[in-house]
Formats: structure tokens, C-alpha cells, sequence
């Protein structure tokens, strides 16, 4: 037996055999997976359907899906840059980082003050670009953020009050120290302890 066409068998009690044979080749285990979405699609009847397939109720979109979404428009009275491949924007002869998910895109920035610009990216505003720093402000008015985890409450886009750090009093109440090379979260009481010392 060849080993593209080898196929280990498993018996596992009430899943179909087709789900639980696994080819030793990727092409072969393509070709099981096309024909147990053929049938799982257009043979099989679903109790949740009525008996019927899932391909004799699907009904595509009468909305068109176009290849590339409209240009953001803004005011006229904001300025349009347009975001660089290192996420940042030239101002004044200057770089100011945005952010690397807006690369390729344009803000718009609206003067509210002398000096001060509200950023935004569509209808959504980013922060507020401080000429005298060069920097964004976000909305809690840092000027400089720490690089966090994707997973932290913190790396949100958008203000959830109940998630943010400057307002959970949990958050408020713990430290970070550095123990040995690894950071460590203690509550603010244990880090006067002598084991944290």
C-alpha cells in the first residue's frame, strides 16, 4: 500500500467513519473533506431545517460585496494625511506615530485648539495629536503607552469603562514588580512582604 493512499481508521461511537478517517497525505485528506462537505451540504437532510439540506435554504445576499470599500471622506475643514507604512503620519515635517492598523489608510485631523487636533479614522476619533509633544493623546491622556499583551483588558480600541485600568479599582490596587527577570502582578499590600524583597 502506497503512502498516499494509506488511511488510519479510528472507531469512535457515533461519529461518522468519514470524520474520523485521517490520510496520511494533505491532498487525500482535502479530497475527504471536499466530499463530507458535499455531503454534509446537499445530501444529508438537518433536523433543524426541517429534514432539508443547508443547500436548498441558502439564499445568497442580493448586496453586492465590492472588491474595495469607498475612500473615508471628510470635512473640509479637516486635514487628511495619509498613514505610512511604519503607522505614522508626517506633520510639519515631522513623523507622529498613529497606530500600524491604520497603514494605508487616511485620518483626518480637526483643530480644536492652537495646536491641538483631534485625530480620527472615519467617524471614530483616535486621540488628540499635541503639537507641542508631537505626540497622540489617547483618551486617558497618556501621551506614551506601554506595550501590552493582545489578550490585556488594556489593548482595546475602543473606551469600555468597566475594562479599563485607570478606573478598575482592581487594577488600581496591584503592582508590578520585577523578581529575577519575571514581572509579577502582587497585590499593593503583599509588596511590602519579605518574601517580594
Amino acid at each position: 500500500m502506497s503512502r498516499a493512499s494509506a488511511t488510519v481508521w479510528t472507531c469512535t461511537p457515533g461519529i461518522p467513519l468519514s470524520l474520523t478517517a485521517v490520510s496520511l497525505s494533505l491532498s487525500a485528506q482535502q479530497r475527504r473533506f471536499n466530499a463530507f462537505r458535499e455531503e454534509f451540504n446537499h445530501v444529508r437532510p438537518h433536523e433543524a431545517l426541517a429534514q432539508q439540506t443547508p443547500a436548498t435554504c441558502y439564499h445568497p445576499s442580493p448586496r453586492p460585496m465590492p472588491d474595495r470599500l469607498p475612500p473615508l471622506e471628510y470635512p473640509d475643514r479637516f486635514a487628511v494625511r495619509y498613514v505610512s507604512a511604519n503607522g505614522g503620519i508626517r506633520w510639519n515635517r515631522r513623523w507622529v506615530n498613529v497606530s500600524t492598523v491604520c497603514v494605508g489608510e487616511y485620518v483626518g485631523l480637526e483643530e480644536i485648539d492652537d495646536g491641538i487636533w483631534n485625530v480620527y479614522f472615519g467617524p471614530l476619533r483616535l486621540g488628540r495629536l499635541l503639537e507641542r509633544h508631537m505626540r497622540i493623546e489617547d483618551a486617558y491622556g497618556r501621551l506614551r503607552r506601554r506595550h501590552v499583551s493582545p489578550m490585556s483588558p488594556d489593548s482595546f480600541v475602543t473606551y469600555l469603562p468597566d475594562r479599563s485600568r485607570h478606573h478598575d479599582p482592581i487594577h488600581k490596587a496591584t503592582r508590578t514588580r520585577r523578581l529575577s527577570g519575571f514581572l509579577w502582578r502582587t497585590p499593593s499590600r503583599a509588596v511590602h512582604g519579605a518574601h517580594l524583597r
